[in-house]
């Protein structure tokens, strides 16, 4: 499994960064396959408020599984990211395995 961080125009410390890694490395518990993981790291100014946003995509056999997060750092940006993937990833499981 090969885990991307972008952060384009933005600046991250080396401990959010760590921190980012380890919570998509922990993707791989919920589907085996996985290709790729990818996390953009944002900033968006929601109804006048500074918020932190991050997509993450990854990349299985067959199909794209995406996730999304803000929120008031990055941290808890990441955290309801990797949540909603993880949600995502185990649905398309299920749907594999009802297939079969």
């Amino acid at each position: 499994m090969n885990v991307q961080i972008r952060t384009p125009d933005v600046r991250i410390d080396q401990q959010t960064k760590d921190f980012m890694y380890k919570k998509l490395n922990k993707l791989s518990q919920f589907f085996d396959r996985i290709i790729d993981v990818t996390a953009l790291a944002k900033e968006e100014t929601v109804n006048g408020k500074d918020q932190k946003v991050v997509d993450i995509k990854i990349i299985v056999p067959g199909r794209v599984v995406i996730g999304t997060g803000q929120g008031d750092s990055f941290m808890t940006a990441v955290e309801k990211a990797v949540q909603t993937a993880s949600r995502n990833l185990r649905r398309y499981k299920d749907k594999l395995r009802a297939r079969s």
